[in-house]
């Protein structure tokens, strides 16, 4: 451009000269000029004071006649000004404000006037530069108006614009936070999911502050590090990329997140010009991980309680069944009757820890029933009071109208024993226990993360105290197996992740809120089902088992327990048969020609199972009443298909007592009763 001006400066001067002292150039002078214009690209016309065109040159010619323009000299004659202020089309609302510059300049009020402007003619499309100077000599008041053709460039500059919007389209719709650090560390550049992550409304509040300072400056155990020790300062010196997932940012309010995050430098040709940070916040990640750990460790614990369970429980059967038979001969000896009833305590507590470990590793045989969450807490008010003691105030609050459940009923008080035993140790000095039910709504935002839930109804059981609290680390380990605080011989570490089990095996989840110094609440969600809740049965009046006269099938293929249980219903007036196994039952019944009442068989037995020996038996005996007995897990004995409401199952071990009121109850047309009332250690 600037070569254009200095080219044309002589010729036109020249040109100008003659024309203010109406004086006709020389041929020779007048056609070396010519040529000097029509040799250029660019189109250029010389104007008077006035704006009337004198001279074209030859592109501005070609220009004309390529468009159909009025006439080939492009209004040579013509006033370029009212050609302006007259344009009319698509591009032309720059044309007004072109005319007063252009007057500008030709009075002396501009050096120079330049626009960039489109032209859409009949045959093209074209950028022009259009630059206006005045010429030179005193009072010429004359200007040279030229057009540049910088399509191309304006092409370039208009597809570099579109990648780089492109790119910023890309940079601000990604789910990473990325931010670009000059050489010092200070932010240049921030996406808004950067900003969002970090806490900010608005990605130009981190514009100009120091990362390191703002959100990188700690430890995720909260020790602090200079910048030097960051890993992301080395790269801006020795232009190594850099990946780290064990660290923190801190968000605006001071809160801190996992991270994983990338680090590249930039470079300027050879040199580093900052760093680029690409990261991700991986809360959702490690929650997903620590549940991961969390499942696994359930399924060892179950692996172990679900091998040992059938023999441990059978065990314990036979052992709390000839404790109770001794203690009830021991009647004149006080030494006999206390050991007795202390090997009695030990079973029960080892049946119970059996129990726990099932459930928390989900292999409990649950009862599911529906009922309403607040009623679960009526028949175990009495047992909570006597437990808390008192120096602890407890306080029931019931919503009148808490939705329908679908959960073990026992378990779910379960839950409320476990938890009320654990507020009681956490308030040592006394305080309040709090026990509430509601209704929730939770929408799918409210969902914690990580946890596989549907939105929708949910009812909720709050147990809260005003005990010592928790910190961050302590909450992060309270359901793993066997952990405890307490100690040793005073906790065995399942009270917790039994809840948790229950909980989980319930399709629920929880919530712990707590605090160091300022107490505990636990609020466990469970989703509300349609349907009336199921009634129950009426708690039966016990002062002795009850006795019987009936013939009762037994069979057990474990000889010392076959032999208890036979030796028990005899004792307590019954008629009872015997076999070991599926296929000597068969024939035993088979060769029996009187009635047989009921039968009482292990599920799982050698030849036929017991659903088998039942389905056989009542093919001739229609009116046979069956009892099933079990020390195998629950989901050993789902896939068997034995859970059932209709069916009478027995967990292993139970006592003599719920035994023969069980038998009592099913042989005389009722329910069987929902728990085993001696079996409390």
């Amino acid at each position: 451009m600037a070569s254009n001006k200095i080219a044309l400066q002589q010729p036109l001067y020249g040109l100008w000269e003659c024309m203010v002292a109406k004086m006709e150039p020389t041929r020779e002078v007048a056609s070396s000029q010519a040529s000097v214009l029509d040799a250029l690209s660019a189109h250029i016309a010389l104007v008077d004071q006035s704006g009337v065109i004198l001279v074209v040159n030859q592109a501005w010619r070609n220009f004309a006649r390529r468009n159909a323009l009025r006439s080939p000299n492009f209004g040579v004659g013509e006033n370029y000004l009212r050609i302006c202020e007259e344009a009319t089309g698509a591009h032309a609302a720059e044309a007004p404000r072109t005319a007063a510059a252009i007057r500008e300049v030709l009075s002396g009020k501009l050096a120079s006037f330049i626009l960039e402007y489109p032209c859409d003619s009949a045959t093209e499309f074209v950028w022009f530069r259009m630059i206006v100077t005045p010429l030179p000599g005193a009072g010429s008041g004359g200007a040279v108006i030229m057009h540049v053709d910088v399509t191309d460039r304006r092409g370039t500059q208009q597809r570099y614009e579109e990648s780089e919007a492109q790119y910023l389209l890309l940079l601000n719709s990604t789910a990473e936070g990325i931010y670009r650090l000059d050489m010092n560390g200070v932010c240049t550049f921030c996406n808004p999911t950067a900003a969002r992550l970090l806490g900010y409304r608005d990605p130009r509040q981190l514009l100009g502050t120091s990362a390191h300072e703002h959100h990188h400056h700690s430890h995720p155990d909260g020790s602090s590090f200079s910048p030097r020790d960051c890993k992301v300062h080395p790269l801006r010196r020795n232009g190594q990329g850099i990946h780290s997932d064990d660290e923190v940012f801190f968000r605006a309010d001071g809160s801190q997140f996992p991270v994983e995050y990338w680090s590249y430098p930039i470079l300027a040709g050879p040199d580093i010009a900052g760093t680029v940070v690409t990261f991700l916040d991986i809360t959702q990640r490690r929650n997903l991980e620590a549940q991961f750990l969390q499942s696994q460790k359930m399924e060892v614990v179950g692996r172990l309680a679900g091998g040992v369970a059938h023999d441990f429980n059978n065990a314990l059967q036979v052992i709390l069944t000839y404790g109770e038979l001794l203690e009830e001969r021991l009647t004149r000896d006080a030494i006999g009757i206390d050991h007795t009833r202390q090997i009695l305590l030990a079973a029960r507590r080892a049946a119970s820890l059996t129990h726990q470990l099932l459930t928390l590793s989900r292999k409990q045989l649950l009862r599911p029933v529906l009922f309403d969450l607040s009623t679960a807490t009526v028949d175990i008010e009495e047992i909570l009071r006597m437990t808390m003691g008192e120096d602890i105030r407890l306080t029931i609050n019931r919503f009148a109208h808490v939705g329908t459940i679908e959960a073990d009923r026992g378990q779910i008080q379960q839950i409320l024993m476990n938890l009320s035993t654990n507020a009681r140790d956490a308030m040592p000095a006394g305080g309040e226990l709090l026990i509430s039910t509601s209704n929730v709504d939770i929408a799918a935002a409210d969902i914690p993360p990580g946890q596989n839930l549907e939105p929708g109804l949910y009812a909720m059981l709050s147990v809260r105290d005003t005990g010592i609290g928790m910190d961050a680390a302590l909450r992060a380990r309270i359901f793993e197996p066997f952990f405890t605080t307490k100690a040793p011989g005073k906790g065995t570490g399942l009270g917790l992740s039994t809840v948790y089990g229950i909980v989980k095996q319930s399709k629920g989840f929880i919530v712990v809120d707590s605090t160091p110094g300022q107490g505990t609440e636990f609020r466990l969600f469970f989703p509300v089902v349609s349907g009336a809740p199921d009634e129950l049965a009426p708690r039966p009046l016990i002062n002795r088992p009850p006795r019987g006269s009936e013939t009762i099938f037994l069979v057990e293929d474990e000889n010392p327990l076959r032999s208890v249980i036979r030796d028990t219903l005899r004792a307590s007036g019954y008629q009872v048969l015997e076999a070991a196994d599926g296929n000597a039952a068969i024939k035993v019944a088979n060769e029996f020609g009187a009635p047989i009442d009921l039968l009482l068989t292990d599920v799982i037995l050698p030849g036929f199972s017991g659903r088998s020996v039942a389905a056989r038996l009542q093919q001739s005996r229609p009116l046979l009443k069956v009892i099933y007995m079990s020390g195998y897990t629950g989901d050993f004995i789902a896939d068997r298909d034995i859970i059932d409401p209709r069916i009478v199952l027995l967990e292993k071990p139970f006592s003599i007592g719920y035994l023969l009121l069980t038998i009592r109850q099913i042989l005389d047309g009722g329910h069987e009763p929902r728990t085993d009332p001696f079996m409390r250690p």
